[in-house]
Order: structure tokens, then C-alpha cells, then sequence
């Protein structure tokens, strides 16, 4: 049976990171899930660098756009023009729902963006087109 995905979210609220964790369990969605809580451990993650040695290259990015230190757009721009790490598709889950950030992040090569749910079936919604995308990207 091959691994599990390996999915890196990048987001300074640790609840929403337990809650997206506890979501893919609940969906049965098979992922080896991270998190980080800004840009600097993000990329000290993807470079495996302080402390993140031995560190899976994630299979998919899950960043949110408001973040101390390094805003997501910025993640998300440094991450889709590095050569090392351009080919990992990139999600944005934010509780911005404004058109000109979601136009934007989808310009900077954002593989979708959501806005953070309000209810439990939709954070399984968007966790379930989350499954879907990372069964498409294979």
C-alpha cells in the first residue's frame, strides 16, 4: 500500500490546524498531516532545515493569508518561484473572501482557494475537494 499524502498547512491559529486535522480523519481521508505557524518554520520545513531534518516533502501546501511574519500570498509566491519546490501544488484556506485575494492567489498559481467554513459539513466539503485534488495530482 503506497504512503499516505503528505499535507503541510501553514497557518498561526492552532485551532484551525487541529480542526483541519481532526476533519481529514473524521472524512477518512489517508494524509500525513503537519502544520507550522508562519513562513519561516514553513520553509525550514520544505528545506528541512532547524530542526525539520527529517521532514516529508509535503504533496500538497494548505496556507492560510494571514500570517505573522510572511503574509500567505508571499508563502505562496516564494513557494511556486523556487525551483525546489514550484512543482508542489499549494491550496489557500483563509477567512478572506474577498475576489481580489482569491484572483490574485490563483494568478500567483494557487491550485484552488477556499474561504475557512463556518460549520462543521462544510470544513468536510472542502476537505473532501482537498482528498479529490490530491487523488487528481496522483
Amino acid at each position: 500500500m503506497p504512503a499516505p499524502p503528505t499535507i503541510l498547512m501553514i497557518d498561526d491559529n492552532p485551532a484551525d490546524c487541529r480542526l483541519v486535522k481532526e476533519m481529514f480523519a473524521e472524512s477518512e481521508a489517508q494524509v500525513d498531516f503537519h502544520s507550522v505557524g508562519d513562513g519561516p518554520k514553513a520553509f525550514d520545513f520544505l528545506s528541512k532545515s532547524r530542526g525539520y531534518a527529517n521532514a516529508p516533502t509535503p504533496n500538497l501546501v494548505v496556507v492560510d493569508l494571514n500570517l505573522p511574519i510572511l503574509g500567505g500570498k508571499k508563502i505562496l509566491n516564494l513557494i511556486k518561484t523556487d525551483p525546489r519546490w514550484k512543482s508542489i501544488p499549494v491550496v489557500v484556506l483563509s477567512s478572506s473572501s474577498l475576489q481580489e485575494d482569491i484572483d490574485e492567489c490563483l494568478e500567483l498559481g494557487a491550485e484552488r482557494y477556499f474561504t475557512k467554513p463556518a460549520t462543521v459539513e462544510d470544513y468536510l466539503r472542502v476537505i473532501s475537494e482537498i482528498d479529490q485534488l490530491l487523488k487528481q495530482l496522483g
